[in-house]
């Protein structure tokens, strides 16, 4: 079961997929996002060569945890994609995740071109190992709660 990341930007789409056990999230590279159809047709080829069997979309909330212009431009394309695809679709709240992100690759002295070509892979990897990570902890406390442990 591998899950597709992606983090959202007007201009450059960062794509993380997960390893097949959906532990570790893996940067995979950039889509250009050139208009809603080429960019889910990119998407869907993605689903079909890596087996994706879901996708989570980071959403940017703003820090008072309300629905910016931001997020419902990612809302809207979220939508058109869950009308595209046969695979479910989720949103991730990836506040701060694109700081986080470009604090990481500052500390691995890149030079600003090549930080700026991978913060939204790097923050895609983010929003799909925090997914990946909260679902594998309500999943264990599931389990606990119906086992009685």
């Amino acid at each position: 079961m591998r899950i597709l990341g992606l983090d959202y930007g007007s201009k450059r789409i960062g794509v993380a997929i997960s390893d097949e056990l959906g532990l570790m999230a893996h940067g995979h590279g950039i889509i250009n996002n050139t208009g809603p159809e080429e960019t889910i047709n990119q998407i869907q080829a993605l689903l079909t060569q890596e087996k994706i069997s879901q996708i989570v979309v980071g959403l940017p909330k703003t820090l008072n945890n309300t629905i910016g212009p931001k997020a419902q431009e990612v809302l809207k394309f979220v939508e058109e994609l869950k009308t595209a695809v046969k695979v479910p679709v989720f949103t991730w709240d990836e506040r701060l995740t694109t700081f986080e992100a470009e604090i990481l690759l500052r500390e691995m002295n890149l030079s600003r071109r090549r930080k700026r070509k991978q913060v939204n892979v790097v923050a895609a990897q983010l929003i799909l190992q925090g997914y990946m990570d909260a679902t594998k902890k309500r999943g264990i406390a599931m389990i606990k709660k119906i086992g009685n442990y």
